[in-house]
């Protein structure tokens, strides 16, 4: 599974995000977050960046829908170790400010 659940809320996005698997990386990744909140009362989602080894365009989608996911259930969400290839990304898409301070 791609988003590995660590600890009370902070989670570890492992392996790679393209348009070949970022459906299934998404609705994985929201099943990861409801189960952290239902289950440990978290009201804050952490996700490490770090050990994402490719993302394109399609990485902007996932990170945005988990954004809407923390909105919905009330809880605030914020990224850590943004890879440079993600970041350029954020950048050209305009989305720094939405993407790095906590949601």
């Amino acid at each position: 599974m791609p988003l590995e659940a660590l600890a009370n809320g902070h989670f570890a996005m492992k392996g790679s995000i393209t348009f070949d698997n970022a459906v299934t990386v998404v609705t994985e990744g929201k099943k990861q977050l409801m189960a952290s909140a239902s289950s440990q009362g978290v009201t804050h989602w952490c996700i490490d960046l770090a050990f994402t080894e490719q993302a394109d365009s399609s990485a902007l989608s996932v990170l945005l829908s988990w954004m809407r996911l923390a909105q919905k259930e009330g809880t605030t969400l914020s990224f850590q170790n943004m890879p440079a290839q993600l970041e350029a990304l954020v950048q050209v898409a305009d989305l720094e400010e939405l993407l790095q301070k906590p949601f």
